[in-house]
């Protein structure tokens, strides 16, 4: 089995885009049966805590990237 490093990059980002798309849709597909199953509402009550954790994941995306640009500044 070849490692995952020796595969080329255009396919590992086609991978991940696909799997990507097919997680989107499975999980869509299982909120829309729990609603005709009757445990969940229809109106989105949990989509305000996806939404709070993916911006705080992004905020030390941003704060990780400024502070490994700013240690690169200092060096130079």
């Amino acid at each position: 089995m070849p490692s995952l490093s020796s595969l080329p990059l255009p396919l590992i980002g086609i991978a991940l885009a696909v799997s990507l798309i097919l997680m989107q849709e499975l999980g869509y597909r299982c909120q829309r049966l729990m609603v005709r199953w009757g445990r969940t509402k229809a109106d989105g009550e949990g989509a305000g805590h996806l939404l709070s954790a993916a911006l705080a994941l992004l905020g030390l995306l941003i704060a990780f990237t400024f502070s490994m640009a700013a240690s690169r500044y200092e060096d130079r």
